[in-house]
């Protein structure tokens, strides 16, 4: 048995709302069959040997298919059961579906990344350890340990990391009410240590940017900060409430009196305990209490001879005020879930806002200009954004943090900054597979395409699979959903829409064509012949003319038919969200493909005797695409293309980059990137050059470099005068690229 891929997303993702472990395993066919005639015998002594777990062995194994399914089945409850077994909230999985008999595919929520990982670990090998036919080693788990042992290791390892019951329900809580939350002692954060903490593993925030709040345990940190300190000290609690308590002080309880504890939530008492009846007077005295501390929780307890009398009667005391109380040793059930919303409502009165408009931009090709030229209509229409894309994180324009783009907490980083009040977020495939959402939902989703880029990686194995993750990102969209009506794959997208409203647009269907292909129930963006020019057209009643072509500069008088439609896509997020056309025209009118604006995408040198295009081409699709652009130009000597081939990436991809290059240009340099990928630089070259002459070209068309800035010099050397060439560049090389071609002189060669 060995494992296909692991994915551990820790936000909301394309399986579920909820992080989750999904796991692909192969078998061989020996160890199925031992599979089949031992699964059960193996529950019997994971049973056995573990009795405290609940492990729910026909919803596990005996019923779910065939040995595989049973094995992902048997691993699914497992994995859940230890997870619950350490106080991990969790019960939520699913075996899925596969195309290949030997693999076993399934998922399984995780509360805390380093405990779901560790579950399904454990899982793994508790099963193996009574299937003797199955050969499996575990990364760190030692094989011949005793399965109780392995779970007591397990336990002493999950058990301090779970969340609180009544963080939980907070969290719970804001779901039901549209309020984001983020868990900060969780990844990608790393948690906050020491005296100052009201309660491990309970650090949440709550709401986006300026309308934020921090909560620890159940107390906001940032509202009730005055209180923070004095929590816990019964002298100074008296002092703030002294007018307001029974004898102006909390006194020590009296060992031969009952008490009753009044929780308050917002503004109402949600429970008593004991259930005792009691005066009026009492639930007055805790709202008051609450009020003066300004906290949305607080337990007061208060002893009284006869507690159905009022508090004036002097008999009344208490003993003890705890503006931070642990709801879940007072509450279960409905009362915690009825005082854990008061207080998300209490921190957002009156449907206070909570959230920055969230515009998401997925796909293979186009997703980086399109977000920002989003970004570019959300300044313009007065809004301070933030923009992660592949070029790094911006807030307003200012270059923030270049990272790469695997890095899970730039995503969360603008929704902590009171100084932004509008995301758009770059949505690519590893990030959507490896971390999933930092959001439960987004306000405007795009998909601009889907190709075969990055098939056969993270469980993407053809292109129905890539388009989940991509679907994903516009099925979590509320506001508006965007789509490239001309990708076959962004079309079947439209049944799997829950946004308000679709925005379909197209370059090359006419209006009818649309509204006869989709049954006029969407908005639409077309292009059409306005006044002898082609210009941008919406049909979101009533129609509107929003611009001609050759005002936007980025689409170089329409011949750049992928700005064409970026430029489309972006005005739809636009409109969704409300900015006035003329704003959107205002910014795409002045959008530039230059290195400020635009930065790797379509940059045009022209101060040497040739023309040089910067570009992020790197696929095939993308290849075609500047290919097609070329066609429609000018061009009076050789189309010269500098490319490389990703260490990482699949044959199919590399053969099919071959391919797209012959087809348009007439000389090659090939280069290896500065980041090699696990490949040498002649073997990367070698490995390309390799496709490019498969694909039909001559011997003589091909210059190889293997040195990265060598590729870039030679190319600009054997560049003659009306030549145009494109120049592919690897991660975060477009400024250095840039930077050798400005300053290279073709008379020094």
């Amino acid at each position: 048995m060995r494992k296909v891929f692991r994915l551990s997303p820790i936000g909301p993702n394309r399986r579920a709302d909820c992080p989750i472990v999904e796991l692909k395993l192969a078998f061989d066919a020996a160890e199925l069959a031992a599979v089949a005639a031992e699964i059960g015998a193996a529950l019997d002594k994971v049973e056995s040997a573990l009795p405290e777990l609940t492990v729910a062995r026909r919803l596990a194994a005996l019923d779910a298919g065939d040995a595989a399914m049973q094995f992902a089945a048997s691993c699914v409850t497992l994995a859940i059961a230890l997870q619950r077994d350490s106080g991990h909230d969790v019960s939520r999985g699913e075996v899925l579906q596969r195309d290949d008999p030997l693999e076993a595919h399934f998922w399984f929520e995780h509360e805390e990344v380093e405990v779901g990982e560790y579950a399904i670990e454990l899982a793994v090998c508790l099963l193996s350890q009574w299937l003797k036919g199955l050969q499996w080693t575990s990364s760190f788990l030692n094989h011949n340990d005793t399965a109780v042992k392995l779970l007591a290791d397990f336990r002493a390892f999950a058990g301090p990391r779970a969340l609180p019951a009544d963080t939980a329900a907070i969290c719970a809580a804001a779901a039901r009410l549209g309020v984001p939350c983020i868990k900060l002692d969780r990844e990608p954060y790393q948690g906050l240590q020491g005296d100052f903490r009201v309660r491990p593993n309970g650090m949440l925030m709550l709401g986006h940017g300026r309308y934020r709040h921090l909560v620890d345990g159940t107390i906001c940190v940032d509202r009730s900060a005055a209180v923070l300190p004095i929590r816990e000290q019964a002298s100074a609690l008296s002092a703030q409430l002294h007018d307001l308590l029974p004898g102006a002080c909390i006194r020590p309880p009296d060992p031969n009196m009952a008490s009753a504890t009044l929780v308050v939530a917002g503004a109402q008492t949600i429970a008593v305990t004991p259930a005792v009846e009691i005066h009026d007077s009492c639930h007055a005295l805790a709202l008051q209490c609450a009020q003066r501390l300004d906290v949305g929780l607080l337990s007061l307890t208060v002893q009284s001879p006869d507690p159905g009398q009022p508090v004036s009667d002097g008999m009344t005391t208490v003993t003890d005020a705890n503006p931070a109380p642990r709801l879940d040793r007072l509450l279960t059930g409905e009362a915690l879930d009825q005082a854990a919303e008061q207080f998300v409502r209490w921190l957002f009165a009156d449907k206070a806002p909570s959230r920055l408009p969230v515009v998401a931009v997925t796909g293979t090709n186009g997703k980086t200009t399109t977000s920002r030229m989003t970004d570019r209509i959300l300044q313009i229409a007065g809004h301070r954004t933030s923009l992660k894309c592949s070029d790094g994180l911006y807030i307003d324009n200012e270059l923030l943090t270049f990272d790469g783009p695997n890095r899970p907490d730039v995503y969360y980083l603008p929704f902590e900054r009171p100084d932004v009040d509008a995301v758009v977020q770059e949505m690519h495939f590893g990030r959507i597979a490896r971390q999933g959402f930092p959001w439960l939902f987004c306000d405007v989703g795009i998909c601009t395409n889907v190709t075969t880029d990055h098939i056969g990686r993270l469980g993407a194995d053809d292109l129905d699979g890539m388009a989940g993750f991509k679907r994903a990102v516009v099925e979590r969209a509320r506001t508006a959903a965007v789509l490239n009506f001309d990708d076959q794959r962004c079309r079947a997208m439209i049944p799997h829409l829950s946004a308000k409203q679709a925005w379909l647009i197209s370059d090359s269907r006419s209006i009818d064509e649309l509204r006869a292909e989709t049954g006029n129930d969407h908005a639409y963006v077309v292009t059409e012949t306005v006044d002898g020019k082609e210009a941008i057209v919406v049909y979101a009643q009533p129609r509107q003319v929003l611009m001609a072509l050759e005002d936007i500069p980025a689409t170089f008088d329409g011949t750049a038919r992928f700005n064409v439609r970026n430029a489309m896509q972006a005005a739809c997020a636009g409109l969704a969200l409300g900015v006035e056309a003329a704003a959107i025209r205002e910014a795409l009118g002045s959008f530039r493909t230059d290195m400020d604006m635009g930065l790797g995408r379509m940059n045009v040198y022209n101060g040497h005797p040739f023309t040089v295009i910067v570009d992020f081409a790197h696929n095939a699709d993308g290849i075609r695409q500047v290919g097609e652009f070329l066609d429609r130009q000018d061009i009076k000597g050789r189309k010269i293309m500098l490319m490389a081939a990703a260490g990482e990436r699949q044959e199919v991809d590399i053969r099919e980059k071959g391919r797209a290059a012959v087809e348009y240009f007439d000389h090659f340099v090939v280069r290896s990137y500065q980041d090699k990928r696990g490949r040498e630089r002649s073997e990367s070259v070698e490995y390309m050059a390799r496709f490019i002459l498969e694909a039909g070209a001559d011997e003589s068309q091909l210059t190889r470099v293997p040195d990265p800035d060598e590729g870039i010099l030679e190319t600009l050397r054997i560049a003659r005068p009306g030549d145009w060439l494109v120049m592919n560049w690897g991660n975060g090389e477009a400024q250095h690229m840039w930077n050798m071609i400005t300053s290279f002189d073709p008379e020094a060669g």
